[in-house]
């Protein structure tokens, strides 16, 4: 642009040269009364005159004269024209406008501009000079204003693909969002982006955002100086309530010349610029609103461009498909909050819990898995269920790090005083891949002195970890000497389709399969009976989460079980109450005679099943059912003896004659409501084992 109008610029006349920055002075008032006396009657371009307040107005029409001069300035820079005229598209670009309106805009400019040369200059060469020179200017203008509106659009898309990249690959939640707006802040004029979340009281509070803007508005809420936005407060308008319970996007183009706006009808919104906002509202599968994004950007209308509907569309998109599963079931933590637990973490807040495994077959203990805990300065304890949400992967890590150097320091001193017992401890899920958490497990290893069988990783249920260097980080995590666990096994697919391709060196059945076991025995002691053969088929120990009262202990051990892990036989504990329950921890299990009706229920599922892996050999089952059976020795406490003595041996009776006869699958459904109705009677009772009640796990 530069060389070509300096070229045009030297072949003109002196007279045209001195005639045409004259007429831009002369002339630039009268064409911006001229223009806007005709835009203002087009109800198009008056929408975005409309978000302007009377002092933004003054400033355009005073910009757009004295861009004017320089233009009709022969002698003007083409460098900087070319720079004024991007930068002009850019905010074009940014308030929405669309490029057919500014070419209407500027159509109307050259005829503006044409009959006013045609009235200014009176020599014909001359006139015809300046209305050529001004007409390429004029072109030249709009290319580049045209330019910098799609490099708008195309910062945009750019950010949006990062965006879909990251959101797909990144983990946890709170780096996902963080990363989401820390991408969207890099958009020219945006200010501010939040996400919230209605509490029990229907107060949206900020679980995560970027920019002054929003802590500026929590420091308010906090001061009292402004109300919380509250989805119930339906009668006063407010973008947020709206966009919650219509499901649409809500759209506010101006702020400084709306009164329905009441939430930010406070001093921040003009100390930021903010001129305009959308809510966009996040959806769970079942098109249901989850949460709310806020964004807040300096330009009127900005979120109103044709342009930024797909945008937004494909923003409520990707935030629906990537954060609403992970914040189904998560606590709304508000920022501050997160911020506190946070702090905690880095400040030696946290605190290991112990939490005993028992052997099933020797009936000692086995080890104990290390459970995190935060610990305020009001000695409230904070369960991870609580602020592991709010971590993100460096927090993780230092979680992890922390939490096992405190485990091994804590094991070494129990083998001290005699305790030999090994330490389990959960492994992120963000961490697998990553090289710098086994070099952590490494480092702790040596610096503790603990040789590497005492320690076990527990890797959680998880989906397909994307990394590409899994296989050989399993290989060196194995390298390390540790023992290896699949924590929650059945509590999804990729944990049983891991099973296939990772040696274990044992299973944990998870808690929810066993959850219910007094409402619907058979069920939960399936899974027991069939992941624990499982287990053993691939060489792998099996430990019961969940063993929540004496009888799931007496059933796990039955059906086959090397460890159980519950309150049944103890809840999480500090380091210095460990000792003393050790000491005092006895387990009385014959898995020849159950003395529950959940045990009793597992020996009737093992004898069943034994017996139809004979059914087919008449003379193995007959020998078979001549053999004892912890089912026939179960003592039956308070079944009214009678009817369980007769039960019994005419399901061993008619056993004889086969298995698939209705008769045999009534007289075991007879069984099983016998052992149903004991077992409401051992649930009342409330069986207690080392002296610590069954109980729901926080």
């Amino acid at each position: 642009m530069s060389e070509k109008l300096s070229g045009q610029a030297r072949l003109l006349l002196p007279s045209t040269k001195r005639g045409l920055k004259e007429f831009g002075v002369h002339f630039s008032r009268e064409f911006i009364t001229q223009f806007y006396t005709t835009i203002e009657a087009d109800s198009v371009t008056n929408i975005f005159i409309n978000r302007l307040s009377p002092i933004e107005f003054d400033h355009l029409k005073h910009r757009q004269a004295d861009h004017l001069i320089r233009l009709c300035d022969p002698t003007c820079d083409g460098d900087h024209l070319q720079k004024a005229a991007r930068h002009v598209g850019r905010i074009h670009g940014l308030i929405g406008l669309d490029v057919s309106v500014l070419s209407q805009a500027y159509r109307l400019q050259a005829d503006l501009i044409t009959r006013g040369v045609h009235g200014y200059f009176s020599e014909q060469r001359v006139r015809d000079q300046a209305r050529l020179f001004l007409h390429d200017r004029i072109l030249e203008d709009l290319t580049e204003q045209m330019a910098g509106m799609e490099e708008i659009v195309q910062e945009e898309l750019a950010v949006l693909d990062k965006m879909e990249q990251s959101l797909r690959t990144s983990n946890p939640l709170s780096d996902m969002v963080t990363m989401a707006f820390d991408l969207l802040m890099t958009l020219s004029g945006m200010c501010g982006a939040a996400l919230t979340r209605p509490d029990e009281d229907g107060s949206l509070q900020v679980e995560r955002y970027s920019g002054d803007l929003i802590r500026q508005y929590l420091d308010a809420v906090n001061s009292q100086l402004v109300e919380p936005i509250n989805i119930e407060e339906t009668t006063t308008y407010d973008p947020a309530v709206q966009a919650w319970h219509s499901g649409q996007i809500v759209i506010v183009d101006t702020y400084v010349r709306t009164d329905r706006v009441t939430s930010w009808k406070i001093p921040m919104v003009e100390t930021h610029s903010v001129r305009s906002s959308v809510v966009i509202p996040i959806m769970d599968n079942k098109n249901r609103v989850h949460a709310l994004c806020h964004l807040y950007h300096t330009m009127p209308g900005y979120f109103s461009g044709f342009a930024r509907q797909s945008l937004l569309s494909r923003l409520q998109w990707l935030f629906s498909a990537t954060l609403s599963r992970l914040l189904t079931g998560q606590p709304i933590i508000p920022v501050d909050q997160s911020r506190m637990w946070r702090d905690l973490l880095a400040h030696d807040g946290l605190t290991m819990y112990y939490q005993p495994i028992i052997n099933l077959k020797t009936k000692q203990l086995y080890k104990v898995e290390a459970l995190a805990r935060l610990r305020t300065p009001e000695d409230q304890i904070i369960l991870p269920s609580e602020f592991l949400p709010s971590l993100g992967h460096r927090e993780l890590q230092v979680l992890f790090t922390k939490g096992l150097y405190q485990a091994l320091q804590t094991r070494r001193h129990w083998e001290d005083i005699h305790i030999p017992v090994g330490i389990s401890i959960n492994f992120p899920t963000e961490g697998i891949g990553h090289r710098a958490f086994l070099r952590e497990i490494r480092t702790a290893l040596e610096v503790t002195h603990t040789d590497p069988s005492y320690l076990t990783i527990e890797l959680l249920e998880t989906e397909e970890n994307p990394a590409t260097n899994l296989e050989q980080w399993m290989a060196d995590l194995m390298e390390l000497g540790v023992r290896i666990a699949q924590d929650d096994l059945g509590s999804g697919y990729s944990s049983l389709l891991r099973l296939g391709r990772i040696a274990f060196d044992e299973i944990k059945v998870d808690q929810g399969l066993v959850r219910g076991s007094m409402q619907a025995p058979r069920k939960a002691l399936e899974f027991i009976h069939h992941l624990t053969n499982l287990g053993h088929a691939l060489g792998m120990a099996v430990i019961i989460e969940g063993v929540e009262n004496y009888g799931l202990i007496e059933a796990a051990a039955i059906l086959g079980a090397d460890y159980g892990q519950g309150y049944g036989v103890a809840r999480p504990m500090s380091a210095q109450a460990m000792p003393s329950w050790a000491d005092q921890f006895k387990l009385s299990v014959d898995v020849q005679q159950p003395r529950t009706a959940l045990g009793a229920f597992a020996a009737l599922i093992q004898w069943d099943r034994q017996l139809q892996d004979v059914k087919c050999f008449p003379e193995v089952r007959q020998n078979f059912l001549q053999e004892t059976s912890p089912i026939f020795h179960f003592q039956n406490h308070g079944i009214e003896e009678t009817a369980w003595d007769k039960t019994a041996d005419s399901l061993r009776l008619i056993a004889r004659q086969g298995t698939d006869s209705l008769a045999y699958h009534k007289m075991r459904q007879d069984l099983e409501k016998l052992l149903m109705e004991r077992l409401k009677h051992e649930a009342e009772d409330d069986l207690l084992i080392g002296g610590v009640s069954s109980g729901p796990k926080p």
